[in-house]
């Protein structure tokens, strides 16, 4: 099942620990991978693009403490401490920022990371399956509205995550 990051925290939590919680769920989520990539995408000026890839170890241990050393990496070398790719087989998908960050998880691994989370004092619902998203569809502004007159067609789909769509509406 893919899970999606809750916005809510990334974005609209002043002081949200973004490298705790991205350490802390690769952290978990080598567990149950093998292969691992990793791509600096913003690299402090005078320094090339730089991609690593393989297995990771056999361990779990040194599974867990590779990662770690991986984002480190990442962070020592990024002008922008979220504009990383980093793959943990198909599970840990975080493409090059932190809107673009997927999980694809068993319910039971997902039940475990977010145990993992609250031990480490992040919020259980850090992240949400896929079938929890809310779109909302919009009307059209004044531009599309004189388009569709000449026969293009436009949609205007609002996309809010769990909290964020519960954070709009207490306001």
């Amino acid at each position: 099942m893919y899970y999606l990051p809750e916005l809510y925290y990334f974005f609209d939590t002043d002081d949200f620990p973004l490298k705790k919680a991205i350490v802390v769920t690769a952290k978990t989520i080598s567990q149950w991978s093998t292969t691992y990539e990793a791509k600096i995408m913003i690299p402090f000026k005078g320094k090339k693009e730089q991609i690593r890839k393989g297995t990771l170890p056999a361990s779990p241990a040194e599974r867990q403490k590779f990662v770690v050393e991986l984002y480190e990496w990442i962070f020592a070398n990024s002008e922008l401490s979220d504009a990383f790719t980093l793959m943990l087989d198909k599970k840990f998908e975080h493409y090059d920022d932190t809107c673009c960050w997927v999980l694809d998880l068993t319910e039971d691994e997902f039940a475990e990371l977010q145990k993992v989370w609250e031990e480490a004092g992040l919020p259980a619902d850090l992240f949400y399956s896929e079938d929890k998203v809310i779109e909302i569809e919009k009307p059209l502004g004044p531009i599309a509205r004189f388009f569709t007159k000449f026969g293009f067609s436009f949609t205007n789909t609002a996309i809010y995550s769990p909290k964020q769509w519960e954070a709009r509406h207490i306001k």
